[in-house]
């Protein structure tokens, strides 16, 4: 089966963000946090990715509140 090519643009798109995100973490990241404490090194990385989730639940929330008209309880999605 030949990949398509689709396919061949996600996966060099994928690579190139892997290696772009890893030359970052070399260059940048790694020699700010490799003489930390474990904890203290952690912290940044973490609280990062920890915001990102609050954004994501923020995003659903309104998106679920936008639509909570729409869904309400009072009125059925399907009648069998």
């Amino acid at each position: 089966m030949q990949p398509t090519a689709n396919q061949m643009h996600f996966f060099i798109g994928y690579a190139v963000a892997f290696l772009a995100f890893g030359l970052i973490g070399k260059w940048y990241v790694w020699p700010n946090i490799k003489d930390r404490a474990l904890k203290a090194a952690l912290t940044p990385l973490l609280l990062y990715a920890c915001l990102r989730v609050r954004i994501d639940v923020s995003d659903a929330r309104a998106l679920s509140h936008r639509s909570s008209r729409a869904l309400s309880p009072s009125r059925p999605l399907m009648v069998i």
